[in-house]
């Protein structure tokens, strides 16, 4: 037996590089493969094929080779040659797209049977990420159809590759996502009332499998041990009870064949943040921006420089990423900040204690004198008028000292 791997998203994303790196180094002689069909219809399919690669050689120092099968109608010459490529690899991965698109066309295929025979041999790894991860239960999701085109909740029939193992159950990626912001999109972007619908309409039997974003569940078969990577958890749901396994936790695949529901989930409406949700590419982002806008208002050109080099290091690294809302957004921030970096050439940069030392100063000399006369309330009164104002007085053995806050900095 082989392994299984499921994963939420980032599959090409520096945050699931260690969990790639740990399953490629238990194969002796890896023969990496990736299928296209999920972004087959894409009018970008080459370049995201060309990113992966790019991803796989300079992160692994791999090769991987592409097993095209676009869509179905394509001649029967290279469908057989994609089929030979995946029987000869023993790391199939394949990941973003549609997931009705993909179970479309790999139903009408022998995909499906060449998943079963890798995960069945022994020291094979099989990857599904994201949409891909969507079809491989007793049913599939039709996310885009629901979330972007408002159909009604409603599942498709499922490849059936997880309950030809054992396991009664449907996948969800994305089961954290929160890219919303002012609306609930976790639970693959359907949000509670949605989700419940689709819980409804399962077969007793079926559990949902939620795996969070940046985040892999490994399915050792041989093993019998299940294993949960990443920045997120694993959750298993049905008729609202749940289980839940974190980052870092090792357990039984009996413990999936036969779940116990866990707590019940809440009937409460869930509060939403009003403003757009940040993702993990932005999350790494924000402290170098703000190391950025801390060191142009104190006039450290030369820090503000630095900051700015790290955070296009990050949007560099990060740029295979099949998250693209995100990295767009820090991107787009990114580039905010470059447009601060011409406001303040044009302004010149200058240290913001400067214009305003000869008021401190004299102030302070007031509040020395008041502490020499023992006047404390009058000298404690200038010491708030100055914090106030953003000046922050240290008292020291050497006499006052003051600097500004970071909400001054903004002023």
């Amino acid at each position: 037996m082989s392994k299984l791997v499921l994963m939420g998203s980032g599959e090409t994303a520096p945050s699931l590089v260690g969990v790639h790196r740990q399953l490629l180094s238990g194969l002796p002689q890896p023969r990496c493969v990736w299928l296209d069909t999920p972004y087959g219809f894409q009018e970008n399919a080459d370049i995201l094929s060309a990113k992966t690669a790019e991803f796989f050689q300079q992160s692994f120092n791999q090769k991987l080779t592409l097993a095209s099968y676009r869509h179905s109608g394509q001649p029967e010459v290279e469908l057989q040659l994609c089929y030979r490529t995946l029987r000869n690899a023993n790391y199939l991965f394949t990941g973003p797209g549609s997931p009705s698109y993909a179970q479309l066309h790999w139903s009408l295929s022998e995909v499906p049977l060449i998943f079963e025979e890798k995960l069945k041999q022994d020291s094979n790894v099989v990857i599904f990420a994201s949409a891909a991860a969507c079809a491989v239960g007793a049913l599939c999701l039709p996310v885009y159809e629901i979330y972007k085109v408002g159909q009604e909740p409603h599942w498709l029939p499922g490849l059936e590759i997880l309950p030809s193992l054992g396991y009664p159950a449907v996948v969800l990626p994305h089961f954290n996502n929160t890219v919303g912001g002012n609306h609930d999109t976790r639970f693959c972007y359907l949000g509670e009332r949605r989700l419940r619908i689709l819980e409804s309409q399962l077969e007793p039997h079926l559990w949902i499998w939620g795996v969070d974003e940046h985040t892999a569940v490994v399915l050792d078969l041989a093993a019998d041990r299940f294993e949960v990577h990443g920045k997120g958890g694993f959750t298993l749901r049905r008729e609202a009870q749940v289980s839940f396994f974190d980052s870092g936790y090792k357990g039984s695949l009996q413990e999936l064949r036969q779940p116990v529901p866990g707590q019940s989930v809440q009937d409460e409406p869930v509060e939403v943040v009003a403003t757009t949700t940040q993702g993990l590419v932005t999350e790494l982002a924000r402290p170098l921006a703000q190391r950025f806008e801390m060191s142009l208002h104190a006039g450290d050109g030369l820090g503000a420089a630095q900051a700015l080099l790290e955070y296009e290091q990050l949007l560099v690294d990060w740029s295979g990423d099949s998250d693209v809302h995100h990295w767009g957004l820090a991107r787009s921030h990114f580039r905010n900040l470059l447009a601060q970096i011409g406001e303040s050439a044009q302004k010149g940069l200058q240290d913001p204690r400067k214009p305003i030392e000869p008021f401190v100063e004299v102030l302070l000399k007031l509040r020395n004198e008041a502490r020499a006369e023992r006047q404390f309330q009058r000298a404690d009164q200038i010491r708030q008028i100055l914090l106030a104002a953003g000046v922050e007085v240290q008292d020291t053995p050497e006499g006052a000292r003051w600097h500004l806050r970071p909400e001054a900095y903004a002023l």
